[in-house]
């Protein structure tokens, strides 16, 4: 429940007092007399500008027989066609065998599984994809494997264990010092899912969960 005893502030991040875009020191204007133990957010408006694969979280490892070859994936935002046209390439350009590969996936006339189909013509069922630990990329769920795993070619062949996925960062939170949310600092989290690449996620006025807060007089991150 929202006090009648209020202020709205209007916090832009170009404003800051230092730091970045994305984490930054802002003053709050706060009158001497005025004093408030509850804080919440209203209203939201953050470029999407982050990509899917991003630098430091876009290699894998392709092993045939005891080779192994560290692959890196350019940087950037990527669909189930592009990705797998890129991948593709890399594979092809980076075996050290010099085997062939190829991506499918289902077509429009066929059931859609959402798992993309591996496929090395020339592969003695030795070639094998290595997927990053969770600690380093999501990488692997855009293979449509599990974080760490090897996965080895049978038959020529092989299928994403899980549907592969090209929607990164689902929720955007917005964090701030000021509040005291439990465990965490976490003001609001926003749904980012549909929201396409490079436009604004945003949330209008029906942000109202309040988090106690800390004294209003101090700067504080968001």
């Amino acid at each position: 429940m929202l006090s009648k005893n209020k202020i709205f502030i209007d916090i832009n991040s170009k404003d800051r007092k230092s730091g970045t875009d994305g984490n930054f020191v802002y003053h709050l204007d706060i009158p001497n007399d005025r004093r408030f133990d509850h804080v919440c957010l209203v209203g939201a408006t953050i470029p999407k500008s982050y990509y899917l694969i991003p630098a430091g979280g876009n290699t894998f490892i392709l092993r045939e027989d005891a080779k192994e070859v560290v692959i890196e994936v350019p940087v950037g935002n990527y669909n189930r066609r592009n990705f797998s046209s890129v991948v593709k390439g890399l594979l092809n350009a980076n075996s050290p065998n010099n085997w062939k590969y190829d991506i499918t996936y289902p077509s429009s006339l066929q059931p859609d599984t959402g798992k993309f189909t591996y496929l090395c013509t020339s592969s003695p069922d030795t070639s094998a994809l290595i997927m990053p630990a969770r600690s380093e990329s999501h990488l692997f769920e855009q293979f449509g494997f599990d974080a760490g795993s090897t996965n080895v070619f049978s038959s020529n062949k092989l299928e994403s264990r899980n549907v592969v996925k090209f929607s990164g960062n689902d929720s955007v939170f917005v964090r701030s010092n000021i509040c005291m949310n439990g465990s965490d600092n976490v003001l609001h989290g926003i749904n980012a899912v549909f929201t396409e690449s490079f436009p604004n996620v945003w949330r209008s006025q029906d942000i109202r969960k309040c988090y106690q807060s800390q004294a209003l007089e101090m700067l504080h991150s968001l």
